[in-house]
């Protein structure tokens, strides 16, 4: 569900830190593959379900139908998991990709797409904190891909 909704948010620290864990947790390199073209026949029915539940609920696209087959495969209480980890990985990725933003329009390249300098310096603020941390781990994750670390 992590990377499923990562992928979807295009969200590369988020994507790369849910693919590594992912990997750990024992998903192959080609079952990692398949996420990227989200075929449904690619998936354990069960598996499938929660991906699509979790990028409709992202999305906010209607989970009714989705719904009626998932509590077939899920009790109510692992729904509501799977909604909470779903939203909660979409706030870490708007946030991850906003702050992508903020370090283009510093780096010169300008902000993203429907990004505006008001919500970039808002996440700057929540984040200021642990600010610290967050560049490491966001130099890290350039740096496990093969990146190039702008900041130094």
């Amino acid at each position: 569900v992590m990377v499923a909704v990562s992928r979807m948010n295009r969200c590369r620290h988020c994507t790369a830190i849910h693919t590594a864990w992912a990997s750990l947790a024992g998903l192959s390199d080609e079952e990692l593959a398949r996420m990227e073209g989200m075929d449904p026949e690619s998936f354990d029915r069960r598996d499938w379900l929660a991906m699509k539940y979790a990028r409709c609920l992202v999305a906010g696209a209607d989970t009714s139908e989705v719904e009626v087959e998932l509590r077939q495969h899920y009790t109510d209480g692992e729904i509501a998991r799977i909604a909470a980890v779903a939203r909660g990985i979409d706030v870490a990725n708007r946030t991850g990709n906003t702050w992508d933003s903020f370090e283009g329009r510093l780096l010169g390249r300008g902000g993203g797409a429907g990004s505006s300098l008001g919500d970039e310096l808002a996440i700057l603020a929540l984040l200021a904190p642990a600010g610290g941390p967050f560049l490491l781990v966001s130099k890290a994750v350039r740096v496990l891909r093969g990146e190039p670390t702008d900041l130094g």
